[in-house]
């Protein structure tokens, strides 16, 4: 933390705090573990998915946590390149990277605690196409289509079923592995639909010590 004095008020540089992306949103679904049915889900409209878990004891091998739709179209979330990264992927089927419609944003898992529980929020918005992840409160994934445009098919994944919680024996996206998951899944599978999660600040800023005490003693 530091303190300074900038264009005439008092500045304290923080790290934003944070928060809960689950607040304030009205849950839609749940499901347990196992086979995801592709109806149960509105794919045309923006969606956030969450659910506790606890990471493995090693991050040395892939997994998947989540996934909808297949090579075509498809999205979700898990554990690839021998466990080194966390990865939320939308549009595209084939797509392993970010392009015109495929929104893919990974996570270094050498910045993750092995063994470590909580929760996992992950967003899919489909025009403008991006994806975000949250562990804990804090937002540890974002990306966006390359040329601000629509997921691909305007819909976050296609017509196959998915799973949740371990490997399947269906299509999944490309861009993930197909693989158990090596931690605990410790909850359901929470669904919102049609809805994003509430932006919030990243990184650290001013706060204006001025201004704040103002308020408070007004």
């Amino acid at each position: 933390m530091s303190r300074r004095n900038t264009g005439g008020f008092i500045g304290v540089e923080v790290p934003y705090p944070t928060y809960d992306p689950e607040f304030g949103l009205s849950l839609t679904r749940t499901d347990s573990t196992g086979s995801l049915t592709n109806s149960n889900f509105t794919r045309t409209t923006d969606a956030v998915f969450a659910c506790d878990l606890t990471w493995p004891s090693s991050f040395s091998s892939t997994g998947l946590i989540m996934e909808l739709g297949a090579t075509t179209l498809g999205c979700g979330i898990g554990i690839r390149a021998s466990g080194g990264t966390l990865r939320v992927i939308a549009g595209d089927g084939s797509t392993v990277s970010s392009s015109t419609d495929t929104a893919v944003a990974n996570y270094s898992t050498s910045n993750l605690t092995p063994s470590e529980s909580g929760t996992l929020v992950w967003e899919f918005r489909v025009n403008p196409g991006r994806v975000r992840m949250w562990w804990n409160g804090s937002l540890i994934g974002e990306d966006d289509t390359t040329a601000g445009g629509a997921l691909d098919g305007s819909v976050w994944a296609g017509a196959d079923s998915g799973h949740f919680g371990g490997s399947t024996s269906s299509g999944i996206h490309t861009g993930l592995a197909n693989a158990n998951f090596q931690g605990t899944i410790d909850s359901t599978l929470r669904y919102y639909e049609n809805q994003l999660a509430a932006e919030n600040l990243s990184g650290s800023g001013m706060w204006n010590i001025n201004a704040l005490h103002e308020a408070l003693v007004q």
